[in-house]
């Protein structure tokens, strides 16, 4: 009698044993059933935004040049104009002294009347601020300023304003041992000027509001201006490259994003020799840093799946014309001299 308990007890047991094998097994079936949907769902939602990003993408492309006709951008000539990169070799403060004061007035008398100057400065309250490109693997060390020198041509013709943009490279080496300066020779288009935005990206900023503030002193809070530089991606060629830049991208971009004002700098050649192989050098001004910390303000989304949606459309224009490793990018001060 005690024997055959002792064996129905361990067949019982085995049965247990067995069933909650079987438990485990379907368990897991289970979880891996439901992960393959959570990935067939996140897939399927991947490329059904990557799709209608494309069709996004061509809508905004086409809002975008028929909104550009009718603003003053659209209608402005590119210039031609001297750009400097300038790197730090000293302390943060004294070289944008330097650079706003000294080294302005000897460009100014160097150059004459008509001049204009537009620095991008990466001084304190910029350096404060965290830099909103990752400079993952960029081909230069992120520069410190840039200055655009425009009003050059007047009573000049192109091989002089080159002979004197290699002249204000070395003037401003010349003023302090502080700077290493590279020089280029830039297409400098203002696509969008302070005041002029006609775009849907309005929300928490009055986008009629136009620069009132005194010539040479820094753009006021709560703007937040940004700096990239990068060169073209491999296989294009400049025509190809600025095709796709002015064409796609910049009207895609001025009808996703919140822009108070937006410069293209289209690098022609370098002045300098060893200087970094830049294509472009762009300048955007944002409303304030919560439009460029807030994702659904910076891709001017309602919703997360139009946010979704408005990354790829950013991303599949983006990277037909750069690498993103390449580029360098960085918070700076604006201080415009001789526009008003």
């Amino acid at each position: 009698m005690h024997a055959h308990q002792s064996h129905t007890y361990v067949q019982a047991r085995l049965m247990a044993q067995k069933k909650k094998k079987l438990q485990n097994q379907t368990n897991l079936k289970m979880m891996m059933l439901l992960v393959l949907l959570v990935v067939l769902t996140i897939v399927g939602c991947g490329v059904y935004a990557y799709v209608e990003s494309r069709r996004v993408l061509k809508d905004m492309v086409v809002q975008g040049l028929q909104l550009q006709k009718d603003q003053p951008g659209g209608k402005r000539e590119t210039e031609r104009r001297v750009m400097l990169l300038i790197w730090f070799e000293k302390d943060r403060r004294e070289c944008t002294s330097l650079l706003l004061e000294q080294v302005t007035k000897a460009i100014l008398k160097k150059c004459g009347t008509h001049t204009t100057l537009t620095w991008y400065i990466k001084d304190r309250q910029a350096a404060a601020e965290s830099a909103w490109s990752p400079n993952l693997s960029p081909i230069s060390a992120p520069i410190d300023a840039q200055v655009t020198i425009g009003g050059l041509f007047h009573f000049r013709h192109e091989q002089e304003v080159q002979s004197l943009g290699k002249a204000i490279v070395k003037l401003v080496e010349k003023e302090s041992d502080a700077f290493t300066v590279h020089g280029y020779m830039v297409d400098q288009s203002l696509y969008t000027d302070y005041g002029e935005y006609a775009g849907p990206a309005t929300a928490g900023w009055d986008p009629s509001l136009k620069r009132d503030w005194s010539d040479g002193t820094r753009a006021p809070k709560p703007y937040a201006v940004n700096h990239t530089l990068f060169p073209k991606k491999a296989g294009l060629t400049k025509e190809e490259f600025q095709k796709k830049w002015f064409e796609t991208q910049s009207p895609m971009s001025e009808i996703m994003q919140p822009r108070a004002k937006y410069v293209r700098n289209f690098v022609d050649i370098a002045l300098t020799s060893n200087a970094p192989r830049y294509s472009a050098s762009v300048i955007e001004v944002w409303p304030s840093k919560k439009h460029v910390d807030n994702p659904f303000l910076f891709f001017n989304a309602d919703n997360p799946w139009q946010l979704v949606v408005n990354i790829f459309v950013m991303m599949t224009s983006v990277l037909r014309i750069m690498d993103l490793s390449k580029i360098t990018g960085s918070s700076v001060g604006e201080y415009i001299v001789g526009d008003k």
